[in-house]
């Protein structure tokens, strides 16, 4: 007979062969060479033994014990379109890729922390990504020579590069009854801005300088886009958001601006600071990658 017993993380097969007795009708081999000779060439043996090399191998090949990180269409495209709506504009198929790397980094840290015992403060996700991010930096980062920040300032001199900017005037109404039939007509034949508008705060905010992510924070995800896409210098309007009514003129265009090292030394030394880690935590993922399995689904037809 054999019985199966849990060894480990697998199963064995044990072997239990009772032996023959002796009586008038079976008479039983009279030395142990005989004995086991006649064992050996059993077949019911060879047959069990055969099955039982099959089975232990077949668990030793097929067995994984690492946790499933499964990344299923609805989370893909949730992630995808959050982004999307923040930069006001479609991901290339590289930085929808990226952002799905992304979100499995922070889901192995935070089953990481879990490991580490690191929630028995905290439940919130973000807390525990961070306190996984300490733990691997908190000793890794030496602080820059002044030779190594120069060196990464005339090497990533596009990290420095203030963004582009845009000035506008602005005229805003909270109540549209209260806008004047022919105000855009006004307002391009040359009348002062400061003629219009209501007295809300919003309104005493004439002249607005921004990059292209203030400009979306700012007139939101409705019409950010339409006072990106001004390039004359007409009076646009009325725009509609969730705040009220604007009119906007593009008064200039600002390319953006690299400061010299000494004018951004502290810059240069949080950017350092912050790619060596990335680059240490990066190395670090890796490894623990290798604990998990991950499944990252297609998205559906037409995602993205």
């Amino acid at each position: 007979m054999y019985a199966r017993q849990r060894q480990g993380t697998g199963y064995h097969t044990v072997f239990k062969v009772k032996p023959l007795q002796a009586n008038q009708d079976s008479p039983v081999p009279q030395n142990n060479t005989t004995y086991w000779s006649a064992l050996v060439r059993e077949p019911l043996l060879h047959f069990l033994g055969a099955a039982a090399l099959l089975f232990t191998l077949n668990a030793a090949l097929s067995q994984d014990d690492r946790e499933l990180i499964v990344v299923d269409s609805a989370a893909q495209q949730f992630l995808i379109e959050q982004q999307e709506s923040l930069l006001l504009r479609p991901l290339a198929q590289e930085e929808q890729d990226a952002l799905i790397e992304n979100f499995i980094d922070d889901e192995i840290l935070v089953l990481e922390a879990r490991r580490r015992g690191l929630d028995d403060s905290s439940r919130i996700r973000r807390l525990l990504i961070q306190n996984m991010r300490f733990f691997y930096l908190r000793d890794a980062t030496q602080p820059a020579t002044d030779e190594q920040l120069r060196a990464f300032f005339d090497t990533h001199p596009e990290l420095f590069v203030s963004p582009p900017t845009r000035t506008y005037q602005h005229v805003f109404y909270s109540d549209a009854e209260a806008i004047p039939d022919d105000v855009l007509e006004r307002l391009n034949a040359g009348a002062p801005a400061n003629e219009f508008g209501d007295g809300s705060a919003l309104a005493q905010r004439r002249t607005l300088t921004m990059t292209t992510r203030e400009t979306a924070a700012s007139f939101g995800a409705t019409i950010g886009p339409q006072v990106l896409a001004i390039r004359d210098e007409h009076w646009h309007g009325p725009l509609h958001s969730t705040h009220g009514i604007h009119f906007v003129q593009l008064l200039e265009e600002s390319p953006g601006q690299t400061p010299t090292f000494d004018e951004s030394r502290q810059w240069v030394k949080a950017q350092w600071e912050l790619t060596t880690q990335r680059s240490i935590l990066d190395k670090a993922l890796v490894d623990m990658r290798r604990n998990y399995r991950i499944d990252v689904q297609p998205l559906e037809t037409g995602a993205g």
